[in-house]
């Protein structure tokens, strides 16, 4: 759901929005489109009264921004156990190096849209 969800608050354009346009027209405004993302995800369970435990919620929240416990409350289990599945964090948001499969997702995609490769990621060749 993390990965589905992840891009909601992003603008036309992804980056350049976030980065260009947002701090030009509205310089006093600090935007994070995952901050945003995680609002519009919030906004869908509520306004659509979808079942989805509190646990399960927070922790897609906290997968969206890519940091343990950033959402309103904690998301269970002890340190260590945080630390032993860190590794979930940097599957849809790799804070630690960028490398996640949103970028796989955004480089296929803008490819695709410019002419380019057809299929730049095989994600089979290693098998």
């Amino acid at each position: 759901m993390a990965g589905l969800c992840n891009d909601l608050g992003q603008g036309i354009y992804s980056h350049l929005f976030d980065r260009h346009l947002v701090p030009t027209l509205a310089p006093s405004l600090k935007w994070d489109y995952k901050d945003a993302s995680v609002m519009m995800f919030e906004h869908m369970i509520d306004q659509n009264n979808l079942e989805i435990d509190e646990y399960q919620r927070k922790r897609v929240c906290e997968l969206i921004r890519g940091t343990p416990s950033s959402c309103q409350g904690a998301i269970g289990g002890s340190s260590t156990e945080l630390k032993k599945k860190a590794w979930l964090f940097d599957i849809v948001t790799n804070r630690r190096n960028s490398i996640d499969v949103d970028k796989f997702d955004y480089i296929m995609r803008d490819m695709h849209n410019l002419g380019l490769l057809d299929n730049p990621f095989d994600p089979f060749r290693l098998i």
